[in-house]
């Protein structure tokens, strides 16, 4: 396999930290465990392959820190916070994610094989984050670390700033093929099925995906927003039976600015209009801060990190390097 990341950029990843030994010795560890996974599902007469719970959830420690800390614009970004002799390198960047990615995948493909065992429901969808318990299959540690849709959108999300963005595409492409079209109408119960999808799709690159979806949606979000601000202004008004929490709405418009974006977003690449592309990055800006008012810090990291692919997308796209 090609080399993943460089060995004298592991102070600077990993603070100092000796005891993890060096980079590319970590990194060639988790593929090498990887590999031995797959290997093992491969076999004729292949059991569950035994892993080390207690490592994978030191791995999953790791890749969220990774992930983290070099998306973070006040380490990654010299106006922002650190010093300029203290902001880590492109490479560091790169090299920091790239083995997040990796990571991600590993544990992405790890669970999966224990969700297809058990009766652990993986149709929660891309953005439904790790806030909800899974108490309902405590026979499988393995469980409590997530969901491997949420692991390979990561993992895609991460691959996509660092070294592989061909790797983002094909995880997208395949975490796409086990998601449902919706085929409704879009509609208050669908929403987050829809967002998950298009989402999937334009990072997939699959633009006629969201451009199939448009005949299901267009007239359907501003029906589902004036409902919502009726259902705010009759908050005081007792005669009004029906009222929905601020949570569900806020949760709701998280959905539907991801709708929104992903379909702006389409429009951009296929026109080439840099003006679609900003409104798209407003939209999954307003996401944020929904998510925000939902106080899932986790799904605000995913957002903002969808919104820094795309960035990249476009910055790669032909409308901009060929002008």
């Amino acid at each position: 396999m090609e080399r993943l990341l460089h060995t004298d950029t592991l102070k600077e990843v990993f603070c100092g930290d000796e005891s993890l030994g060096g980079l590319q010795e970590y990194a060639d560890r988790v593929r090498q465990l990887h590999h031995r996974f797959l290997t093992a599902q491969l076999a004729p007469d292949a059991s569950t392959p035994q892993l080390d719970i207690e490592e994978l959830f030191r791995f999953a420690e790791d890749a969220e820190f990774l992930a983290s800390q070099y998306t973070n614009p006040l380490v990654v970004e010299p106006t922002e916070g650190l010093p300029i002799e203290d902001v880590p390198s492109r490479q560091v960047v790169q090299d920091a994610l790239a083995l997040a990615g990796t990571l991600f995948e590993f544990l992405g493909d790890t669970i999966a094989l224990y969700e297809q065992q058990t009766s652990y429901d993986v149709g929660r969808g891309l953005f439904a984050t790790n806030d909800t318990s899974v108490e309902s299959t405590p026979e499988s540690p393995l469980l409590r670390l997530g969901r491997s849709a949420l692991f390979y959108l990561k993992a895609a999300l991460c691959y996509g700033l660092g070294h592989y963005e061909s790797r983002t595409q094909v995880i997208f492409n395949r975490v796409l093929a086990n998601l449902t079209f919706p085929g409704q109408p879009l509609a208050l119960s669908n929403r987050q099925q829809w967002a998950d999808y298009l989402i999937g799709a334009l990072l997939g690159r699959n633009l006629r995906e969201v451009l199939r979806a448009k005949q299901f949606i267009d007239e359907q979000t501003a029906a589902i927003r004036a409902y919502l601000r009726r259902s705010i202004a009759s908050e005081d008004d007792p005669r009004q039976r029906e009222v929905i929490s601020s949570h569900t709405i806020a949760n709701v418009e998280t959905s539907l600015s991801l709708i929104d974006a992903s379909l702006l977003g389409a429009d951009a690449f296929l026109r080439g209009d840099a003006a679609l592309i900003e409104r798209s990055q407003h939209s999954l800006s307003h996401a944020v801060k929904s998510a925000y008012q939902l106080g899932n810090y986790e799904l605000v990291w995913i957002i903002r990190t969808v919104s820094k692919v795309l960035a990249r997308m476009w910055a790669d796209s032909p409308w901009v390097r060929l002008k």
